[in-house]
């Protein structure tokens, strides 16, 4: 059919002016069809590894790996200029979008009802970076936005973009349209510094070497801030549970905490930098990349280590549970997904264990003045540590025991060389910690 308008306008008399113009426009959408067709990167096939994981090859360094909501497809892409879809049943590639002209599409997505894709695109120079809503299976765009990044909430209501200037703003999910601004943020690597809840009523955004910031995406206003690390700046990435009653930060140690208190559940004690986390559909695993290679599986009861699943050959960008919670994707810059099978444990494995726990910690005076008394109950024998942080996440005060015995202790902290304002008192035995707000007024 557009063979035959292209030959049809090449009888008209260019002289007309009408059909010159239609000329024109019939000569360029013939070109843009050819150009799409011979862009399209070539297929590719999936292929298991004497592991047991299974990889696929790609033609490009990856910096993300998704699955579909039903965990039949993944997308994959990122180190060059295609966004790649795959079955996994058939183990092929399936479709393909290409940036082309020398662009990058460092990130992509799929839709809740797993037929679109939101695409991030970035042009030579960083300069038209924009955002689409694709139809992967009829090839298809449906929206195009000028930004430079864009997700959606897991139940499809709720789409944030990064504009070029930095501005996050929600947008209407089915037409690309800005409905409101949330703030002016520069989330640095924004694939794993920008999370929604799946409902859509929060997200967090981290910005490099300051805290993270949780945003109520209805009002625009700021909920809280999470300065967790030890020189107060973020965390690599940050997950929501598929629940939202949970988030997960990744620091050097992997830190889970409720989604409505705040409070410390469990932290991992790994010995090397974690660059992605994620926790399981049920909440029983969190799987960690760590050290840029290694995958591994812990226990999100106790931050105990289940198993070490392997490495990637070179250094890995993301980590993600399949959706039934039975696999974990790693993506890397070796050219590889990685799909390992989560490792199960038992019920007895799986609850918390009888080692050092600290437990029902409080403080007076409340506003204290020279000095914090703190009770804390231990509920078995072990060390324990007692730190007191300021808003920057920065520890100022600490006291710490080698061997404290089960039951009630205390601890005294000097307060006399602080300034006034609000602290956190921590307190941690083996994988778990408790938190306390306290005032400081002289």
């Amino acid at each position: 059919m557009i063979h035959h308008s292209f030959m049809q306008f090449l009888s008209c008399r260019l002289l007309d002016k009408a059909c010159r113009s239609s000329f024109v426009k019939a000569l360029g959408l013939f070109v843009a069809i050819v150009l799409s067709v011979t862009t399209t990167p070539a297929f590719a096939q999936l292929r298991i590894a004497e592991d047991s994981a299974v990889i696929i090859n790609t033609p490009g360094k990856l910096l993300y790996a998704h699955y579909s909501p039903d965990g039949s497809h993944i997308v994959t892409g990122g180190g060059d200029s295609a966004v790649r879809v795959w079955d996994l049943s058939t183990k092929t590639q399936v479709a393909a979008y290409s940036v082309g002209n020398g662009g990058k599409a460092p990130f992509a997505q799929f839709t809740p009802d797993g037929d679109h894709l939101l695409i991030s695109k970035v042009a030579p120079g960083n300069t038209n970076d924009s955002v689409l809503k694709w139809n992967w299976r009829e090839g298809r765009q449906v929206w195009i936005a000028e930004a430079r990044y864009g997700i959606m909430s897991g139940d499809g209501h709720t789409l944030v973009l990064l504009g070029v200037d930095n501005v996050i703003s929600v947008a209407n999910p089915e037409s690309g349209l800005l409905l409101r601004t949330l703030g002016t943020f520069k989330p640095g690597f924004v694939t794993s510094r920008m999370r929604l809840t799946r409902t859509g009523d929060r997200l967090l955004v981290g910005e490099p070497s300051k805290p993270y910031v949780l945003i109520d995406t209805k009002t625009s206003a700021i909920l809280d801030t999470f300065a967790m690390a030890p020189d107060g700046g973020s965390a690599r990435s940050a997950r929501f549970s598929s629940d939202d009653k949970r988030i997960l930060f990744a620091f050097a140690s992997p830190t889970l905490l409720d989604g409505s208190t705040h409070d410390t559940i469990v932290k991992i004690s790994d010995q090397l930098q974690t660059d992605d986390a994620d926790i399981s559909p049920d909440g029983r695993y969190i799987a960690t990349l760590s050290g840029l290679k290694q995958v591994r599986v812990w226990n999100a009861a106790n931050g105990s280590l289940i198993r070490e699943l392997g490495a990637n050959e070179q250094q890995g960008y993301s980590l993600v549970f399949s959706p039934d919670g039975t696999h974990i994707m790693s993506s890397s810059l070796d050219q590889t997904v990685r799909i390992w099978t989560v490792p199960t444990v038992s019920a007895v494995e799986a609850s918390p264990t009888t080692t050092a726990c600290a437990a029902a910690l409080t403080a007076y005076p409340d506003p204290a003045r020279d000095q914090i008394v703190a009770h804390y109950t231990m509920s078995a024998a072990g060390a324990v540590r007692l730190a007191l942080v300021n808003s920057l996440g920065e520890e100022i005060l600490s006291v710490e025991h080698a061997a404290e015995e089960a039951g009630e202790h205390q601890a005294v902290l000097d307060t006399r060389a602080l300034p006034s304002g609000v602290y956190l008192l921590r307190v941690r035995a083996g994988s778990r910690q408790v938190t306390h707000t306290v005032r400081v007024e002289h």
